[in-house]
């Protein structure tokens, strides 16, 4: 039942990622999406979209695997 649990999840977790247009914070891609200049706006908004995942992710999932999965720092692609 967890299984099917997960692949509904990240399915409409894709979709509502997809609808704002932030998919490339979750979905690996071939391109580098992460801007290298840390004092760059485009790294500002950068950091800004992916911590609006990272709480998407984190407020959707149970309190036993948001313990299991969260670290300081990281990012939505990772986690």
């Amino acid at each position: 039942m967890e299984k099917d649990q997960y692949g509904t999840w990240a399915e409409l977790f894709r979709i509502h990622a997809r609808s704002h247009r932030v998919l490339h914070h979750i979905v690996p891609s071939k391109e580098k999406t992460t801007p290298t200049d840390t004092s760059s706006a485009e790294f500002e908004q950068w950091t800004t979209l992916d911590s609006t995942v990272l709480q998407w992710i984190y407020s959707t999932i149970s309190t036993d695997m948001l313990t299991t999965i969260m670290e300081p720092d990281s990012t939505a692609m990772e986690t």
